[in-house]
């Protein structure tokens, strides 16, 4: 019998104890309470969770048991988990956080025991910090997958059809038989999250009531066709499905009418307006139809009982994702409950996301907030003859200047979108057109990582997938396989710091292996020294912003001029943001790229083997603390101006104003935000932003790298100092 303590009892264990009394054995509580010569009522009281079970009770039974499972979960519970939270049995890395979890405690030991000088404390303090943020990534399961991509470039379908959301009709279209509504574009009215529950239904997270009205007055100023302004009606308004959906929220939807045997538009929104002076007017009539007051329900769910559960998703979502659900508002996020896991697989808790498609900019704070969560596998889509396509171009060249390197190598992926014949259209270097589809998609999937290549997105892994014509199972079984290898990427970390930790450890009274870390922490200190001030900026955090505003449609800059700045579509604090990242990655390139040399260098040399684990992790570290840093300054060049521009009332309405006055309303608000930023009363504000740059330069990357590479009697000055 085992002598090993059991810590820490999960609540659960009552209930587990009963699953493995049946799986293992096919026992009865009878039969087990008479091997174990108790009453029965103990057994069920354990199983049922009333009655606590003790640590000897605990062992008795499964020792029992004599099955390998019963072993391994007494291993299981015998583990002494003081640092890390301890994972589920079901987790499918418990080793390696395990394993972490180890060489947490003996660094804890050796501190404690040895209380070494600063320098070796510094450096134990990163193995800590990285050894727990591995563990912690290992140890929850939920992971997201986002499919980015324009609008109507087939995300949608693609996600439904591997998500299993498809009707079992063959006798029907695939469109017909996505439980998602689909289209050429513009179909989906926001972003909708497919996560597992217990059973059929759908939530949705309603969108502001004074969103909802300044879309109204929006929607209205297009259909009113303002004659001082140059723009149609479709220039001024809003996008497509928004229109569709509030249209259909106040009962004025347009439809499609035989007059004279041709078939015309029946706008009644157009009938409407006649009866009102101005658009203020119409919005307010408008606002009145909708009746948010009514419209309170979050979440509808599958009637019990419901035969056709597939049928009811499907008809229920195309009603909410067109407004026509009189008791719900306009939803900004719709969720999509199944009961049932994802992607053929219980392993992993998933969230399958369709997000928002891109129309005209790629710059965007919800795109980036799904590429920087580290849990997230973000899927570029695009179709297969412009794959890689200019949207997926420019935000691949917009993360790499604002910094997000390792995530394009970590966290990207990119699918290609083919339709019926594109595989097969593709002719190899001779001008021979492909035999079969497989060959089609091997050479674009080679053009396309050598597209990448030029502008230096690398590391990309390249998909295919048909939705009409290739295996959804495959597909799955692909993106699964990505999820892993950014768990791999944790265990590998796991794995190459318990490695230096016990180098550390081993060579700390070493005389040589000390004298090899003077040599590296000296080596490191002097380039420290030489490069620890940033060169001065050569652009303006507005510069970006202008240019951006200068891009966009008209439509979009009037947009967001009347939300102060807050339009998904051209989000003036998020490019300001941007703009200070990018400026920043350039200053502090030099100093990177010199470090980087430097370690590599060392890591070369044999004579410096001891300190070899060290610097390794100090690459790794040095990266990471790159990524901090930028994205602490991006935020910094988002919140400075955010006060002072949205008190600008003036400034807003000078912008939104100006629409309507004739030609040239872009380069008029361009400079009007010009001319703001460049004004002397706001230049403090610049040296503010400044002030904040250099101080998280400091925080993130200069003290820390100067934490690890200070000999004791530097330490010491600098404390006494």
């Amino acid at each position: 019998m085992s002598r090993r303590a059991i810590h820490n009892i999960p609540s659960d264990i009552g209930p587990t104890l009963g699953r493995l009394r049946v799986q293992t054995k096919k026992w009865s509580q009878k039969d087990l309470a008479a091997q174990l010569r108790v009453d029965q009522s103990r057994i069920s009281r354990i199983e049922s969770g009333e009655a606590p079970p003790t640590p000897a009770e605990i062992k008795a039974f499964l020792e029992t048991l004599e099955s390998l499972a019963a072993s391994s979960y007494l291993a299981y519970l015998q583990k002494d988990w003081r640092i890390l939270e301890r994972p589920p049995l079901s987790n499918p890395d418990i080793e390696a956080i395990w394993r972490a979890e180890q060489k947490l405690q003996r660094l804890e030991v050796f501190e404690r025991d040895r209380n070494p000088p600063a320098p070796v404390r510094a450096e134990l303090a990163m193995h800590r910090e990285s050894l727990e943020q591995a563990g912690t990534y290992l140890t929850r399961t939920d992971h997201e997958l986002a499919f980015l991509g324009q609008a109507g470039v087939g995300k949608t379908t693609s996600l439904g059809v591997v998500a299993g959301l498809v009707q079992e009709n063959p006798t029907l279209s695939l469109d017909k038989r996505l439980l998602l509504e689909t289209g050429k574009g513009r179909i989906t009215l926001c972003e909708v999250r497919i996560v597992s529950g217990d059973e059929w239904g759908i939530r949705i997270e309603p969108t502001p009531e004074p969103e909802i009205y300044r879309l109204v007055g929006e929607l209205c100023a297009g259909a009113c066709g303002d004659t001082r302004s140059p723009a149609t009606i479709e220039e001024k308004g809003v996008p497509r499905e928004l229109d569709r959906a509030l249209r259909n929220m106040a009962g004025l939807p347009r439809s499609v009418k035989k007059l004279d045997g041709k078939s015309v538009i029946n706008d009644p929104l157009i009938d409407l307006q006649r009866n009102f002076k101005t658009p203020e007017e119409l919005a307010s009539e408008f606002a009145s139809r909708l009746k948010l007051w009514k419209r309170t329900k979050k979440e509808v769910w599958c009637p019990k009982g419901e035969r056709d559960t597939q049928q009811w998703l499907r008809d229920t979502f195309a009603r909410v994702n067109k407004g026509q659900c009189e008791d719900m508002s306009l939803p900004t996020r719709i969720d999509v409950v199944v009961p049932h896991g994802l992607l053929n697989q219980d392993t992993f808790v998933l969230t399958l996301i369709d997000t928002r498609g891109i129309d005209e900019t790629s710059v965007r704070p919800d795109l980036r907030a799904r590429i920087d969560n580290p849990r997230t596998l973000s899927i570029l889509c695009s179709e297969f003859k412009a794959a890689p396509d200019a949207s997926i171009k420019q935000l691949l060249q917009h993360l790499m200047d604002t910094g997000a390197d390792r995530a394009i190598a970590d966290r990207v992926a990119l699918l290609v979108l083919p339709q019926h014949g594109d595989a097969r259209g593709v002719t190899d270097d001779s001008g021979q057109p492909v035999e079969n589809d497989s060959d089609g998609y091997e050479i674009k999937r080679d053009q396309v990582i050598n597209a990448l290549k030029l502008f230096g997105a690398t590391g990309i892994r390249v998909l295919m997938f048909n939705s009409l014509s290739d295996s959804p199972e495959d597909f799955a079984a692909e993106l699964i396989a990505l999820i892993k290898r950014l768990r791999e990427r944790q265990i590998e970390r796991i794995d190459t710091l318990s490695k230096a930790v016990d180098q550390l450890i081993r060579n700390y009274e070493e005389r040589a292996a000390q004298l090899v870390r003077a040599s590296v922490n000296k080596e490191l200190h002097s380039f420290l020294s030489n490069h620890e001030s940033l060169p001065q900026a050569r652009q303006q955090a507005h510069d970006f912003l202008l240019g951006q505003l200068d891009r966009a449609h008209a439509r979009t800059v009037w947009a967001t001029t009347r939300r102060q700045g807050g339009w998904y579509n051209l989000d003036v604090y998020y490019c300001l943001g941007a703009g200070t990242a990018s400026e920043t990655r350039r200053r502090s390139e030099r100093f990177f790229l010199g470090i980087d040399a430097v370690v590599t260098t060392m890591l070369a040399n044999e004579d410096l083997a001891a300190a070899h684990p060290f610097l390794n992790e100090v690459l790794l570290n040095i990266q990471a603390w790159k990524e901090t840093f930028l994205e602490t300054v991006q935020r910094s060049g988002a919140e400075n101006f955010r006060p002072a521009l949205q008190a600008e009332t003036q400034l807003w309405a000078a912008a939104e104003s100006r629409w309507g006055q004739g030609l040239g309303y872009r380069d008029d608000v361009v400079n009007l935000f010009r001319s703001w930023f460049l004004d002397p009363q706001h230049e403090g504000l610049h040296k503010a932003l400044e002030k904040r740059v250099k101080a998280s330069w400091r925080e993130e990357v200069i003290d820390r790298m100067r934490a690890i590479c200070t000999d004791e009697v530097q330490a010491a000055t600098k404390k006494h100092a």
